[in-house]
């Protein structure tokens, strides 16, 4: 229904204290969310026991543990658990991978500007949106790579390593996804971070596929 008459201003000024509270309140629930599923992470890790080799997942992307831990009973049995940290260390959700690779986090977790990384500080160092990758990448390279978990979050991780890492060769490892998205985000994590990006060749893979043909061929 159309209104017949303009919105005066204190209508205007009552409707925008109104968005205002609602933000304010949607900010606080997530904040609140992030809270618990970080406790919930934190009982879970500390439960939970060291991959090792025979974990289904590992042996399908022929890598290694890295320390990815995995549960030793009930659901979480075999299911590969990643730690995801913040920008000040701190433990705030999991990853659970199952040996199919389905990809799921904790409800209510916070993943944006969250990362993980494999191996110790190097000269040049690698940021990838995945584990399997970033596995692959760190036993064929040696160099630190660090993990977004998904291609929108290598800028913010690209951001973090930067400060982090002021002096390094920062290479972001994209995806040649079939529509782009791997690319145009693993371009935009390099800008953000004074970095370079690399793409496999072949349509489709990682670099986890990349390397794992390469051994094959």
């Amino acid at each position: 229904m159309k209104r017949e008459s303009p919105y005066t201003e204190q209508e205007r000024e009552d409707f925008r204290r109104q968005c205002e509270r609602d933000r304010a309140a949607r900010e606080q629930a997530a904040r609140e969310d992030n809270q618990q599923a970080a406790a919930k992470a934190r009982r879970i890790y500390k439960r939970a026991v060291f991959a090792d080799a025979g974990n289904l997942y590992l042996h399908r992307k022929q890598i290694r543990p890295h320390g990815a831990k995995t549960g030793d009973s009930g659901r979480l049995k075999g299911v590969l658990i990643i730690p995801l940290f913040d920008e000040m260390l701190v433990l705030v959700n999991l990853q659970f991978i199952q040996p199919d690779g389905t990809k799921r986090f904790l409800s209510g977790g916070k993943k944006k500007c969250c990362f993980w990384w494999l191996g110790k500080k190097t000269l040049t160092v690698l940021i990838v949106e995945g584990f399997a990758t970033a596995a692959s990448l760190h036993e064929a390279t040696g160099k630190q790579v660090f993990i977004a978990f998904d291609a929108g979050n290598l800028a913010n991780v690209a951001r973090i390593v930067r400060a982090k890492h002021p002096n390094a060769e920062i290479i972001i490892m994209g995806d040649n996804d079939e529509n782009g998205t791997g690319q145009r985000y693993a371009r935009a994590a390099a800008l953000a971070c004074g970095g370079k990006y690399q793409i496999p060749p072949t349509v489709g893979h990682d670099w986890n596929d990349e390397i794992n043909a390469g051994a094959r061929s």
